[in-house]
């Protein structure tokens, strides 16, 4: 999880931990989509940036060794629909999320 100082003019720290029981892209990305909601919120708690916040862009490295496994790519789904439903619950508490 991704921890962040206090306010926007401070410096900030960062402190980026894993767990071994997470899943991970086949790049060894950790796959958190609890982590994006929580990302999403603080970024509106401490910028409330005008016009929100713009997603550009959120995928994962996944190796498909048959034409079947990249046709039918559950993981890659699986993936974007954790992602896409911790944003929907960061939209839902009042985060505004745009893209």
């Amino acid at each position: 999880m991704v921890g962040m100082g206090p306010s926007h003019s401070s410096p900030k720290e960062v402190k980026n931990c894993s767990d071994p029981r997470w899943l991970r892209t086949d790049m060894g990305w950790d796959i958190v989509p609890w982590g994006f909601e929580k990302l999403l919120s603080w970024i509106q708690k401490e910028y409330s940036p005008k016009g929100g916040i713009l997603v550009t862009e959120n995928g994962c490295a996944v190796r498909e060794t048959t034409e079947e496994e990249a046709v039918n790519d559950g993981a890659r789904m699986e993936y974007l629909q954790g992602y896409l439903s911790q944003m929907h619950k960061a939209i839902s508490k009042g985060v505004e999320v745009k893209g």
